[in-house]
């Protein structure tokens, strides 16, 4: 029996129903260093860890009481001095008549696991207070933070978003979430989030989301996706930005450049009209007086045609007078001469999509830029910017009645046979069957409100660059309007060399 007790994978001992040890196994003597009367009479208590020893003590005692199997860790010293975890394991011990005649037990070392499950539960402890913190950095962010899954489908919204909404998760879950979008922009949305999730790459788009006082502000949406360790898109990340007020400011200064440029024009438009009353009032006084004096001398009893003949010159004098008048007054309305520098188009161009981006944006268009080569000019460059963004607009205005996910726009440069053409291609409603010619006349407009200018003052421009401006239909659909400049000098090398 002592031979079996010694095999086992562990310290055996016995205990009377006082608590007293009344056996330890020789394998339990040689781990803690004494003899068996030394043990007994105490010794293996001493070599308990000081700091373990109440609460072994106190778990024996209760096992003991209550008549219960019990474990406990404890730290063991071994025969070197050193201590290792151990793991107390006791049960009760009844004679025949079911009474409680002490207990017997086997100790284990734990140390290897005692390490293990310590370093997990840290692992534990550090893992929920980097989740503690990063939902506080999340809940922290300026924005609206959220997740999708790989299809697209929501699965998460933060704490501040669903404050904002004033919902709950399961309100949102899926496609939920459309119901907080406003109804007039929810296709927009999901064309644009369909979209996104066919490209598998990031994208933004602008919303108006219902808070939870039932009021829509705008937001800024933006997502990224998310890639697993073998490149697969597992989900994507979003955030939404409040950009209200943004908003408010951008329309109130779209009403105000508005309302400038109007009283601009008429302000302009008045003093023309001022000019020219002013100026042309005396050659026109002239031809009245001098087609009076004709009147009479041919109405006389023996009319006078020499003198008449002589009033009638006049008459033509003062004409021409006026015609030289208003050829003057309009050569004060077109800009100075242009100062022309070598300008290379891929720099100008982009410069003015830049700067309507917003206003792209906002009226549904996809505008993009082609260059099929370096093409360089020797031009004014502010001039130029505002032919291009002139030409823009109008493109821009003249698909505001098409489909919103048909606006289309182009702008193309390229070197052709000695000059720079650059054409503003649209998918408009065309130019109909009229003289495109008559679009550059100054005061001819085909939109009800527009005063005929623009396009007048582009042509002004480009002829004073010594080049030419045209617009044609694009085929089937949509208009063109171009415009050619010589090609500077040594186009595309030396820019290249530059």
């Amino acid at each position: 029996m002592a031979h079996l007790i010694n095999a086992l994978p562990g310290l055996v001992w016995s205990a009377d129903a006082s608590g007293d040890m009344t056996f330890l196994s020789q394998p339990y003597l040689d781990y803690i260093g004494q003899s068996a009367d030394a043990a007994l009479a105490g010794g293996w208590l001493d070599a308990v860890h000081p700091e373990d020893v109440d609460g072994l003590l106190r778990a024996r005692a209760t096992a003991l009481t209550q008549g219960l199997a019990t474990e406990h860790e404890a730290r063991l010293r071994r025969a070197d001095g050193s201590y290792r975890w151990m793991l107390f394991l006791a049960n009760p011990c009844h004679d025949a008549a079911g009474d409680l005649t002490g207990s017997a037990g086997v100790i284990i070392d734990v140390e290897n696991r005692k390490g293990v499950r310590d370093a997990l539960r840290s692992s534990e402890v550090a893992l929920r207070e980097s989740e503690r913190q990063l939902q506080q950095i999340i809940d922290s962010i300026p924005g609206l933070t959220w997740r999708a899954d790989a299809q697209g489908s929501i699965t998460y919204w933060s704490q501040s978003f669903i404050d904002y909404a004033d919902a709950t998760l399961e309100d949102i879950i899926g496609y939920g979430f459309l119901d907080y979008i406003h109804p007039e922009d929810r296709d927009l949305v999901m064309k644009t989030w369909v979209s996104i999730l066919q490209s598998g790459k990031p994208g933004e788009s602008e919303t108006r989301l219902r808070r939870a006082d039932g009021q829509y502000r705008w937001f800024l949406w933006r997502v990224s996706p998310f890639f697993d360790s073998a490149g697969k898109l597992t989900q994507w990340f979003g955030i939404n930005v409040d950009i209200e007020n943004r908003k408010r400011a951008e329309e109130g200064l779209r009403q105000s450049q508005n309302e400038l440029a109007h009283v601009t024009r008429m302000t302009t438009m008045g003093e023309l009209a001022a000019s020219i009353a002013h100026e042309v009032n005396q050659p026109l006084m002239a031809v009245v007086t001098n087609a009076g004096t004709c009147l009479r001398w041919l109405n006389a009893a023996e009319p006078n045609l020499d003198m008449a003949r002589q009033a009638v010159e006049r008459i033509v004098r003062d004409g021409h007078r006026a015609g030289d008048i208003i050829t003057s007054l309009r050569k004060l309305v077109r800009k100075s001469a242009p100062q022309l520098d070598r300008l290379c188009l891929d720099q100008v161009v982009p410069v003015v999509l830049d700067l309507l981006q917003s206003e792209l944006r906002r009226r549904e268009v996809v505008a993009k830029a082609q260059f099929d080569d370096t093409v360089t000019i020797r031009g004014d460059s502010t001039q130029l910017q505002q032919v291009i963004l002139n030409l823009i607009m109008n493109a821009v205005e003249a698909m505001a009645g098409t489909d919103a996910g048909s606006r289309r726009l182009t702008v193309r440069a390229q070197a052709r046979g000695g000059e720079a053409i650059v054409s503003v291609t649209d998918t408009g409603p065309g130019l109909g069957t009229g003289d495109p010619d008559r679009l550059f006349d100054a005061f001819f407009s085909t939109k009800p409100e527009g005063l005929g200018m623009g396009l007048s003052i582009c042509r002004s421009i480009i002829e004073a660059h010594g080049g030419r401006i045209w617009a044609a239909n694009n085929g089937a659909r949509g208009s063109v309007f171009s415009f050619a400049l010589p090609l500077a000098e040594g186009n595309g090398t030396d820019v290249a060399n530059r």
